[in-house]
């Protein structure tokens, strides 16, 4: 959300509601308090157990990628 802070109102229970635009395309939001009390909310998104995995190996496979540590690939793997 871009423009002015807008003020949010704790309920009777605890909660306040963020504004569509700020939850839009978000499933969960991690809280950071801050040393001078302030509050950030950093957006998140929960990906499945398979997807955290197929992440987890393309990230090594861009490290490795860039400290050169490549081979070729196999014949059968390259389309013709």
């Amino acid at each position: 959300m871009k423009g002015p802070a807008k003020k949010v109102t704790i309920d009777e229970r605890g909660r306040i509601t963020l504004p569509s635009e700020i939850r839009e395309g978000v499933d969960t939001f991690l809280i950071e308090k801050k040393k001078d009390g302030t509050i950030s909310l950093v957006p998140q998104k929960t990906v499945s157990a398979g997807e955290a995995d197929l992440l987890a190996s393309l990230k090594r496979s861009v490290s490795q990628l860039k400290k050169g540590k490549t081979e070729p690939l196999p014949e059968e793997w390259i389309e013709k």
